[in-house]
């Protein structure tokens, strides 16, 4: 813990991608298609033959993605309608071909390179044309195919990259965005969109900064993230690879009635034999078997494979990928499989990242203002992968550890904030994801009086209330609309490590606190308080000499501790309704 986590608008995923995270061209838009799962468009009744196809496909040739209707073109890790989607190409964008045709499925696959660091996988030869010859450099024809595709949607003004973004294939993200007529009228109420004043007028520019996009003229309608409830509850829980206690632990989630759970998905787990090679099975069982329970995912993805960091001296706990754009894709495929109105399961929310003020997070490189603009690019990326794909999915930046350290090593959590903000971070994340370590002190009591006293750390960073902190820093810069989400809080009575036992607390206490925490946060904190995923519920193999076995509000047997028979209580008489 302190080491230091409706179709009725699905059609919106028109923003970033003209409608990408679908179908291959298909008209027929379903749920399934438009979470990127369903293989229209590539079947036979929609394959073209070789002579209408747009001239030279063969190796090494430049060719355009065309004939989507905006849906978007998906790439395959294979050639096969149940090869995994890890990318989708925006209408126009321009790519090279690099091998094929193979014929699966009744489908003519190709081949292509899609970005300029060598990203590849297989498309439906249907949707490729060679690139007109006057074309120019490939961020203008895919800039050009976007304005072609945005303008057929209804004249909205063209879809611009992202600056400093590759266009190369890509899916770039536009400052505006063309919103179906159907969905022209959506108001305020429900997840997750709200609608400006209609006769609010402003620059693109600045509207993709404040999360907003045009709509049509003078409506302007904020892109897609889950609105919480202040608050709602969450868990840490520890069902990956835990089949056998899987429905024991999500029904003490339904017992408590917490409606949301906080699962470590661990990237190198997933596409760790190899970029673009993922291994689904364990992620889409934990995620199907929350959905069926009715427990909202909330995802933390770190963790990189080998390959991703191959300069790593595997010092620390983990490291930066040494190209942001794995990471992003690795996002993007992760969005597709788990967005909404996936068959397998929803994700809600992606957390991205974990604790990147501490260098042991980070490669045990030096962490200064430099390196939070490193994350901030890192933020970026996933930001616009993810929403390329699902608009909907929530982007919630890595937790940020309190810490009263001032070194290379550490950075204290308010101070990394405001780098956030300015290295431009605002534009980048829809809620920002907090640590909220009690450590010694009582829930009530302020940062002031937490720094003033010795006996519980002597810094404000050692206050569950540290929280407020971090909030006045969004105020300051303009932030105020968003909501704060804990990824993980608690208190610890451990016992046997040194770094956590000075602050530990009696079982008791830490029931009284936890229960204390959430309605502190009820009465004091909302509306911006969202989620508040409580650490933890404690996995079947820890003993005592797991620090996070401390944390727990269960043993690891699943049998209670005084704080779970706390939150049931008060869940049930009212103390927290």
């Amino acid at each position: 813990m302190v080491r230091r986590w409706s179709f009725q608008r699905l059609a919106l995923g028109v923003v970033l991608l003209a409608a990408a995270a679908g179908p291959l061209g298909a008209p027929d838009r379903t749920i399934a298609a438009a979470a990127g799962l369903a293989p229209h468009g590539e079947t036979a009744s929609t394959l073209a033959s070789a002579a209408q196809q747009g001239g030279d496909l063969s190796v090494g040739a430049s060719v355009q993605v065309q004939g989507t209707d905006g849906d978007g073109l998906r790439v395959r890790a294979a050639p096969s309608l149940q090869g995994d989607v890890a990318a989708v190409l925006v209408e126009g964008a321009q790519v090279e071909v690099l091998d094929g045709p193979v014929t699966a499925d009744s489908v003519r696959w190709y081949r292509v390179r899609y970005d300029r660091q060598g990203g590849s996988g297989w498309v439906s030869g249907q949707y490729l044309v060679a690139a007109p010859a006057t074309s120019g450099d490939s961020a203008s024809a895919t800039a050009a195919g976007a304005s072609t595709a945005s303008a057929s949607a209804g004249g909205a003004p063209p879809l611009a990259a992202a600056p400093g973004v590759s266009s190369f294939g890509a899916p770039v993200a536009p400052s505006t965005v063309t919103v179906p007529a159907v969905l022209a009228d959506v108001g305020a109420s429900g997840d997750p969109a709200s609608v400006a004043d209609p006769s609010a007028t402003g620059d693109p520019a600045a509207l993709a900064a404040a999360g907003a996009t045009a709509a049509g003229p003078g409506r302007y309608v904020r892109l897609g993230a889950y609105q919480a409830n202040s608050p709602e509850y969450g868990m840490n829980i520890f069902i990956w690879g835990e089949a056998n206690t899987t429905q024991r632990d999500l029904g003490k989630l339904r017992e408590l009635n917490f409606t949301w759970q906080k699962t470590l998905f661990q990237w190198r787990e997933i596409e760790g034999a190899g970029k673009g090679i993922f291994d689904w099975r364990e992620a889409d069982r934990v995620v199907s078997a929350s959905t069926a329970a009715g427990i909202k995912v909330l995802a933390r993805i770190d963790f990189p494979p080998s390959w991703a960091c191959p300069t790593w001296d595997n010092r620390g706990n983990e490291c930066a990928p040494d190209r942001f754009e794995d990471y992003a894709d690795f996002i993007r495929a992760f969005t597709t499989r788990y967005g909404t109105g996936s068959p397998i399961g929803r994700v809600y929310g992606i957390e991205v990242w974990n604790e990147p003020n501490l260098a042991r997070e980070w490669g045990n490189k030096p962490i200064n203002q430099d390196q939070a603009g490193q994350y901030v690019r890192l933020l970026q990326l996933a930001y616009q992968a993810a929403k390329s794909v699902d608009p909907q999915m929530t982007i919630v930046t890595a937790g940020l550890t309190p810490t009263g350290t001032q070194n290379d090593d550490a950075r204290p959590d308010d101070q990394y904030l405001q780098w956030i903000y300015d290295a431009g971070g605002a534009q980048w994340f829809d809620v920002l994801g907090a640590h909220g370590a009690g450590y010694k002190a009582p829930p009530e009591m302020s940062p002031d009086d937490v720094a003033a006293d010795p006996s519980y750390g002597g810094h404000p960073s050692f206050s569950f209330r540290r929280v407020e902190q971090l909030r006045d820093v969004m105020v300051r810069n303009g932030d105020d609309a968003k909501q704060v989400w804990l990824l993980e809080f608690g208190w610890t009575s451990d016992e046997v490590h040194p770094a956590y036992a000075w602050h530990r607390v009696t079982e008791d206490q830490k029931a009284q606190y936890i229960v204390g925490a959430y309605k502190w946060a009820r009465d004091k904190w909302s509306p911006w308080i969202g989620v508040m995923n409580l650490w933890n519920l404690s996995a079947p193999g820890w003993t005592r000499d797991n620090e996070e076995y401390w944390w727990s509000i269960t043993n690891p047997d699943g049998t209670p501790r005084p704080a779970y028979n706390a939150l049931l209580n008060a869940r049930q008489n009212g103390t927290l309704p």
